[in-house]
């Protein structure tokens, strides 16, 4: 692998590295200027490895793409991610699904990338950030080159919305946000919509299983009859159908708007599947 220069993919999924194994892949990482895709979720790597692997990535020249998911990383192994992202000049994409980081390796973390000018894209899904961990963001996202942050199942409640809305406002380069299956509920949508109508660059917003009813929905349309650059709306999964408590947010209003809504947008998708709406 140190001098092949055709493999440019390498997947290990789901094998167990052992020490040994941790220590000739960070040799290969340190030698190899080919490789652009790496894949290490779920082998079962240490603190040692995390720290070895970051030293000989924050060497590398060449890759592109790295996923870490299901590894339990924390927030100790955040530091070492922290000084591998800011040293890096290749990395563009970051996976750290499900690695038991807390707002505070967050902070870690966002200081490195915000130091990275060429990281586009970071998966945080399923670690409990919370609330605390969205400020974190709202300081440090605006000033990265991120375009696509996932968010998903990050403990993140209505209340940490406003913070939410300060980072998309600030955010000149953010297209596409996942917050999906978070505590957002009709509040946090009320807290967004402003720098949502407002944005200019965002395209995704991901809202799946966020307990929005009919009234949330109600003003999302509002958003969406305003804002001019989202193509794709993700709505699956929540309570939509059968609560609202405006009576102008009935189903069957909402349907009548939701077509004036998208006949008027070609490019625009709007995602409801597993709503009661969308069966009626």
């Amino acid at each position: 692998m140190i001098k092949n220069s055709s493999v440019q993919t390498l997947d290990v999924r789901l094998n167990t590295l052992n020490k040994r194994s941790v220590e000739a892949l960070g040799e290969m990482l340190r030698e190899n200027d080919h490789l652009r895709d790496l894949n290490l979720s779920s082998t079962g790597i240490d603190q040692f490895g995390y720290e070895a692997l970051a030293s000989a990535i924050a060497l590398n020249k060449s890759l592109i793409e790295l996923d870490l998911s299901f590894l339990d990383i924390g927030d100790d192994g955040c530091e070492n991610l922290k000084d591998m992202v800011k040293s890096n000049p290749a990395l563009q994409k970051l996976r750290l699904r499900s690695n038991n980081i807390t707002w505070v390796g967050c902070c870690s973390l966002m200081e490195g990338i915000s130091r990275n000018l060429n990281l586009t894209e970071i998966d945080l899904s399923r670690n409990f950030l919370g609330d605390s961990g969205v400020e974190v963001l709202s300081r440090y996202i605006p000033q990265s080159a991120v375009i696509e942050l996932n968010l998903e199942n990050c403990g993140i409640t209505s209340a940490g919305c406003h913070k939410l809305a300060e980072m998309i406002s600030a955010s000149k380069q953010l297209k596409h946000v996942d917050l999906s299956v978070n505590f957002i509920t009709d509040v946090g949508v009320f807290k967004l919509a402003n720098a949502l109508e407002r944005s200019s660059v965002l395209r995704t917003i991901g809202l799946n299983m966020c307990g929005i009813t009919n009234d949330g929905f109600s003003k999302l349309l509002d958003v969406l009859e305003k804002n001019t650059s989202i193509t794709l709306l993700k709505l699956c999964y929540n309570r939509l159908g059968r609560e609202f408590t405006n009576a102008s947010a009935s189903s069957d209003n909402l349907r009548y708007r939701l077509r004036i809504v998208t006949s008027s947008k070609p490019k625009l998708k709007i995602l409801l599947w597993g709503n009661v709406f969308e069966e009626c």
